[in-house]
This record gives C-alpha cells, sequence and structure tokens, in this order.
C-alpha cells in the first residue's frame, strides 16, 4: 500500500465535509502506518522522549525537550523546534515546526514552514508557509 496515496484520500475526505468519515479515515491511517512500524532509531539531536508508536522518516532534526508520541508519523526532512509536542499527528515531509509548539490530533501539508513560536492547535490540517499563525491556512475538524 502506498503512504502517499492513502494520504492524499485523506484530503480528499475531509474536502467533502463529512468528519465522521475522515475521522474513521485517520484512525485507520495510523493503524496501518504508525501502530505496526515504529521507528525511532534514526534521528538529529538530542534525547527526545518518545509515547510510541512514533515513526521517523530520513533526516528529521528535533530540538531540545520534544516530546513525539503516540501516534506521530513525520515524514523525511522535517524539523521539530525546542519544546515542542506533537500526539496523534502526521506531518509531511518538508515541513519545519517552531520551537513552543503543541500539536494533537493534526496533518500538517508537504513543504510548510511553520517559522514561529507558541502554536497550540488541536484537530486541524495546517499549510503554508509563514511567521505567524494569521499567515497559515489551518481548517479546523
Amino acid at each position: 500500500m502506498n503512504i502517499r496515496k492513502e494520504l492524499k484520500d485523506i484530503f480528499i475526505i475531509k474536502e467533502r465535509g463529512d468528519s465522521e468519515e475522515f475521522n474513521s479515515y485517520l484512525e485507520e491511517f495510523m493503524i496501518k502506518f504508525v501502530k505496526q512500524k515504529h521507528n525511532i532509531n534514526s534521528y538529529i539531536g538530542d534525547y527526545p522522549s518518545f509515547i510510541e508508536p512514533v515513526v521517523l522518516g530520513k533526516n528529521v532534526e528535533i530540538g531540545d525537550d520534544v516530546l513525539l508520541g503516540p501516534n506521530v508519523f513525520i515524514g523525511d526532512n522535517c524539523k521539530i523546534g525546542e519544546f515542542s509536542e506533537a500526539s496523534n499527528s502526521i506531518i509531511f515531509d518538508n515541513v519545519i515546526i517552531g520551537n513552543l509548539f503543541k500539536l494533537n490530533n493534526c496533518i500538517i501539508i508537504n513543504n510548510s514552514i511553520l517559522n514561529f513560536e507558541n502554536l497550540s492547535v488541536e484537530n486541524c490540517l495546517i499549510s503554508g508557509k509563514g511567521r505567524n499563525k494569521e499567515e497559515l491556512e489551518m481548517i479546523h475538524f
């Protein structure tokens, strides 16, 4: 099964506006791709905390005092800022997240750059490049 196709399907379901179908599909995605394929052996950074299951792609840089999990998938070439937390979330490839972020039940789209500090959000699709929350596209579900 192709993980990128699965992620595209998640966005198609979300665009239809059926939050129950979306939540069910997201749960299935996490079971297929996160819970069965733990990978926390390779990252750049100093001693983050993990609550498994967590899957890290290639070349993931993790700042100091970061907490990841449970149920977190991080794609390739991502950077997670210091003192950040993510749970029940999917972070696509080539994403930069600033310091002091708290993400719960979130999906961050490829190539998004969240280049600022202090964001706490849950149940949200996030995309864009910005130096503050207002410059991002955020769709709550």
